[in-house]
This record gives C-alpha cells, sequence and structure tokens, in this order.
C-alpha cells in the first residue's frame, strides 16, 4: 500500500497545482491509505478501534465487504457498514422500500455474520453520500474509513473522483481499496 499525506484542494487548485493524490487513484492498482487535512493527530489512528465502509450495494460489494471484513478482525475492530441513499438517485425513485431494502442488504451482506470475531453495526443513510459518509465517520466515532471500489466499472472518473473527495473532508484517515486488492 502506499500510505501518504493529502493537502485535499478544491478543483481550482487541483487545476492548477494538480493532485498527487488523485493522480496516485487513477494510476495505482494497490490500496492507498490517505491522512487528509482534516485529520488531526495522525498516530492516534494508527490502530483502528472502529472502522466505517461505506457500501455501494452495486457491482462487487459483496467482495469489498468481505475484505474490509478481515481488515476488521485483524485489527479486532468493530465493522461499522453504511450505505447512504441519494435523493436523486433511482434507488430513491425507487419507493418506500429502499431504507428497508438498503438495511436488509447491508446485513445481508457479510456471509456469516455469527462468525465474526468483532462488532458489526450497519446503518443506511438518505443524503448526499460524501457528506453522509463524513458525518457517518464522525457519529460512529471512526477511526478508519475504508472504501472499496472498482476503477474499472462504471464511471472510473466519479468513483475516482468520490475518493478523493472523501480523502480530502475526512477528519480519519481513509483507505482505498481497489476491488483486485484480494489482501488487506
Amino acid at each position: 500500500r502506499v500510505i501518504m499525506g493529502t493537502h485535499g484542494r478544491g478543483r481550482v487548485g487541483q487545476l492548477v497545482l494538480g493532485s498527487v493524490a488523485k493522480s496516485l487513484l487513477r494510476s495505482l492498482e494497490i490500496p492507498i491509505f490517505a491522512v487528509g487535512p482534516h485529520v488531526r493527530a495522525p498516530e492516534a489512528f494508527a490502530t483502528p478501534r472502529r472502522i466505517l465502509h461505506p457500501v455501494s450495494l452495486r457491482g462487487f460489494y459483496r467482495e469489498n465487504v468481505e475484505i474490509v471484513r478481515r481488515l476488521a478482525e485483524f485489527y479486532r475492530a468493530e465493522l461499522i457498514l453504511m450505505h447512504s441513499i441519494e435523493p436523486d438517485s433511482s434507488e430513491a425513485k425507487a419507493g418506500a422500500h429502499d431504507l428497508s431494502w438498503a438495511k436488509r442488504q447491508l446485513d445481508a451482506s457479510v456471509e456469516d455474520p455469527s462468525t465474526m470475531i468483532v462488532e458489526l453495526r450497519t446503518h443506511v443513510s438518505y443524503g448526499e453520500v460524501i457528506g453522509e459518509i463524513i458525518e457517518s465517520a464522525s457519529a460512529f466515532d471512526a477511526d478508519w474509513i475504508v472504501l472499496g471500489w472498482n476503477e474499472k466499472r462504471g464511471n472510473p472518473g466519479f468513483a475516482e473522483s468520490a475518493a478523493y473527495r472523501v480523502m480530502a473532508a475526512a477528519s480519519v484517515p481513509v483507505l482505498t481499496l481497489p476491488h483486485h486488492s484480494q489482501h488487506p
């Protein structure tokens, strides 16, 4: 993995000065552990007690959940799986069942929760994804945010941008795991 700091520059700063973090997200196929500009006392986060894992409920999310589960068990850290439904998404337009459906999907995303050696919590929110991730990390007192994403599927620019935006805004370190990274 690459361990780095990021300044969290806005779009104009990225255009003028570039963004090493964003460039690395685009080009590396290994996990990136980023300490953003809002992280205070990064040494306090060396060993996580709570890991927040935002889950998209699309694509390879079950594989990512399994990777993050193993990571949480390695550190003996509580695992919080969260999913955010954006108000303008097709998921939100699907109807009233979306929150309960998402909660059931999150609960079922861990293959056999009875074998877990750490506490597992699931949380579904409704709002803009990046803001909800940041807010959930604070609400659950998470020590790390672990983002699983697949740069080869869907819109890689969006995935890269979302991961970078979380890195830049989070008050805790962020670990990004490309989907094919099978070993935390």
